[in-house]
């Protein structure tokens, strides 16, 4: 049987939750950008971490974190050994892991 690589992450930001039902999608090897979609499949705006703050290295697993006041998306920067955490308007805030 042939394995599958995929080259993106999705997260959906639950209603239940209290979110919008935003998907966010995150293409790393190479492209380095996260996307927003409305829950209808528009396109909200991308994240392009390719340079400057908040650049990627091969971005892979996202998630979004409520259990704050205001909600944090996590970012998987593979490449770069680190999670970064951005804002839901894509600000980010911090990062954890090492250091680039």
């Amino acid at each position: 049987m042939q394995k599958r690589i995929s080259e993106t992450s999705v997260a959906v930001d639950e209603i239940a939750q209290g979110g919008s039902r935003d998907i966010w999608v995150s293409v790393g090897y190479g492209a380095n950008l996260v996307h927003r979609y409305s829950r209808d499949g528009g396109y909200n705006f991308t994240i392009d971490g390719s340079h400057g703050a908040g650049h990627f290295n091969c971005p892979h697993g996202i998630f979004i974190d409520r259990r704050r006041d205001l909600p944090e998306l996590y970012v998987a920067d593979r490449a770069n050994s680190r999670i970064q955490v951005f804002d839901l308007e894509g600000r980010l805030i911090w990062s954890f892991g090492s250091d680039f």
